[in-house]
């Protein structure tokens, strides 16, 4: 995963949550360790006519090493963490360096010109995808929304949209936007459906701006969500009352 980015960097995302059960046959799993023992391999079998191999691939395996111990956590289990590998990666461009300028050396001529104009056309289209990719993380919403994308069962991602949008709609209340709060919670909603407080502020949003019937739903669905939330319980007690329910 790491080492295609690199080749073409696409389809980065925060996160990259494996779903399927961990077992010693998992192909997702498998395919890569095999892999790597081969290269292990091949460059030991290398080590006395291309040292920098052994250097370079030792250094991108040994500051992997550490990120092994966060691919598990609890209930959830991930491939790997793009933050995480950054610094591994140098070992990678060492050994591109050290091949790239073995071959600009046996070069000529018009050749090396062709060369060189090779490299500024790749670091201009990096350096478009990395501007590209910066953009995601404008905020959590841009972030989030983009590992959705990629992963549409991403619960974390889900969270922290709803987290957001919970958090905007407080800031359009203190600003007195009752109707932009209200399509955030709203928003909000939608990732976590299962909310008794999202849809507890949804209902004093909408009694706000005198949506009285989508108040009461909204009241009653969070109290049949999570029937010891108290607001949401007593913020339904009081609409009925208002409506002379007993």
């Amino acid at each position: 995963c790491i080492v295609f980015q690199l080749v073409w960097p696409e389809y980065f995302s925060p996160l990259y949550h494996y779903y399927d059960p961990i077992v010693s046959t998992t192909s997702t799993l498998l395919l890569p360790t095999l892999l790597v023992l081969l290269v292990c391999f091949a460059l030991w079998h290398w080590r006395a006519r291309q040292p920098f191999f052994i250097f370079g691939a030792a250094f991108f395996l040994l500051m992997l090493l550490p990120t092994c111990t966060d691919f598990g956590q609890p209930g959830r289990v991930f491939l790997t963490f793009d933050r995480y590998a950054y610094i591994s990666t140098i070992g990678l461009f060492f050994i591109l360096a050290v091949t790239l300028h073995e071959a600009y050396v046996r070069l000529r001529g018009g050749s090396r010109c062709m060369f060189n104009a090779g490299v500024v056309v790749l670091c201009f289209l990096f350096g478009f995808l990395s501007h590209r990719q910066s953009l995601l993380w404008l905020n959590t919403q841009t972030l989030f929304t983009h590992v959705l994308i990629a992963d549409p069962d991403a619960i974390i991602a889900k969270n922290n949209l709803a987290s957001w949008y919970t958090h905007e709609a407080g800031a359009w209340i203190q600003q007195g936007n009752t109707h932009a709060a209200l399509q955030s919670l709203q928003m909000a909603s939608l990732y976590r459906p299962d909310s008794a407080l999202i849809h507890t502020e949804i209902g004093t949003a909408s009694g706000r701006l005198g949506l009285q019937s989508a108040s009461f739903h909204s009241y009653k669905l969070a109290a049949a969500l999570q029937p010891t939330y108290i607001p949401a319980r007593y913020n339904l007690a009081m609409t009925y009352l208002e409506q002379g329910d007993t």
